[in-house]
């Protein structure tokens, strides 16, 4: 073979081991850090909201609106929150 079919190859190989290790990151993060991510939502949105926010369950992922994040959210309740007043 020649030089410059190796050099692609070898830059082929590279960037597809890339792309499955940055793949396989985005898979496995959301469940690593899970709980970690739960206790953030619930005290940022405790904090940041005038109301209680609470819920059973989150579901992370980057997959459902690639690439974006999404956190889905189960059993969602917001209690105590103030009715928006709309002013003519």
């Amino acid at each position: 073979m020649s030089t410059t079919k190796v050099i692609f190859i070898k830059i082929g190989k590279y960037i597809g081991t890339t792309i499955i290790a940055l793949l396989a990151f985005m898979c496995i993060a959301p469940l690593i850090f899970e709980d970690k991510l739960n206790e953030k939502i619930k005290k940022v949105a405790n904090q940041k909201l005038n109301a209680k926010l609470d819920y059973s369950k989150s579901n992370i992922s980057f997959f459902t609106h690639f690439p974006s994040l999404t956190v889905s959210l189960e059993n969602f309740s917001l209690n105590g929150s103030k009715p928006l007043i709309m002013k003519n």
